[in-house]
């Protein structure tokens, strides 16, 4: 799985505007600029939690080989 953060700032791109934290292996990492994580099958993560938000950004997740949500969320999906 692969998780992209953008920044939307034109004039500083690399800036995310937003301070994020997911977990990984138990072990927490920050995340605040524009950036790409990619997450090997089995690697246990998150939870992924916005600890400062100063301005919109966009995230995105790849989950190649997961054709339903019950296959890209086997730990169940709340509404």
């Amino acid at each position: 799985m692969s998780i992209l953060h953008f920044g939307t700032d034109p004039n500083n791109r690399k800036e995310l505007g937003a301070e994020i934290e997911i977990m990984v292996e138990g072990q927490p990492l920050t995340i605040n600029k524009t950036s790409a994580l990619f997450v090997p099958k089995g690697v246990k993560h998150g939870p992924l939690t916005w600890k400062r938000f100063n301005r919109p950004h966009i995230g995105v997740t790849i989950m190649l080989g997961a054709g339903t949500l019950a296959e890209a969320d086997p730990g169940g999906h709340r509404q």
